[in-house]
């Protein structure tokens, strides 16, 4: 922790008189608040990348016009040498995980999806099938033979879903991961891109462990706000349930730290 501290104290928008402490991030990097003057920062020093994930290049960049927005936190500063991330604090409170049971979690679950997916915003495309490859070279090798036959069985289905309804993706939009109203700022861009929406949909349902019911409120909602038939919905939900479900599971057999 020392050798951090001493690092976050020679980047160049800290001085020597810049208040420094660690907070809770959990098991994936190690984060620090650094007030200096009248700004406050989240510095994370990030893991190794996940062969899933964005360029961190890419997202610093999105996450920079999603701040216009007011989306996102605005990011400062970047070292891809020793991933180091700058961006300022956020002062707005969150949603607790319990929230995705509660009707206005579901509500600002699904209104931040339509949200995104009406955005007009340059990123890049996420390849799925791609990075179920790099899982699949991580993979333990007593389950690789498995899960590589059913990456062949829905190669084709996922290339084809991934030229049809696309838009602007988190993939990764667990409720613990927005704000409350009413300011919408969303956390975490490292797999966001561009995408079918129905595999962000289908994974938002899945990352929050949406029961039946839950999901179907989340269907209802977002085809409110999005101006589509729910049924529709529904319907192209239930088509990439499965991509959604191998890609989680040969995310996790890869990345088990993660998990």
């Amino acid at each position: 922790m020392q050798t951090q501290i001493q690092y976050i104290a020679s980047l160049p928008m800290f001085s020597q008189h810049a208040k420094i402490d660690a907070v809770p991030a959990g098991i994936v990097n190690d984060a620090y608040k650094v007030t200096e003057n009248d700004q406050t920062f989240m510095v994370k020093f990030l893991p190794h990348k996940d062969v899933g994930q964005t360029p961190r290049t890419d997202i610093f960049a999105m996450q920079k016009e999603l701040a216009k927005r007011d989306l996102a936190v605005e990011p400062v500063y970047y070292d891809d040498t020793q991933d180091i991330w700058v961006e300022h604090w956020c002062v707005h409170p969150v949603f607790s995980a319990s929230d995705v049971v509660d009707e206005d979690g579901i509500m600002q679950l699904a209104k931040v999806s339509s949200t995104l997916h009406n955005l007009k915003l340059d990123a890049p495309q996420i390849d799925i099938v791609g990075a179920w490859r790099r899982y699949l070279d991580k993979v333990p090798q007593a389950r690789r033979a498995e899960l590589s036959v059913q990456v062949d069985a829905f190669e084709a289905k996922m290339r084809r879903y991934a030229t049809q309804h696309l838009a602007l993706c988190h993939h990764d939009l667990s409720i613990g991961h927005l704000t409350r109203p009413p300011h919408t700022v969303i956390f975490d861009w490292e797999y966001a891109g561009v995408n079918n929406r129905y595999f962000d949909l289908a994974s938002t349902i899945l990352i929050n462990q949406m029961n039946g019911q839950c999901a179907e409120q989340f269907i209802q909602h977002y085809a409110a706000y999005h101006g589509d038939d729910v049924s529709d919905v529904r319907n192209q939900i239930a088509l990439l349930e499965p991509c959604v479900s191998l890609t989680y599971l040969l995310w996790m057999m890869a990345e088990p730290h993660r998990a």
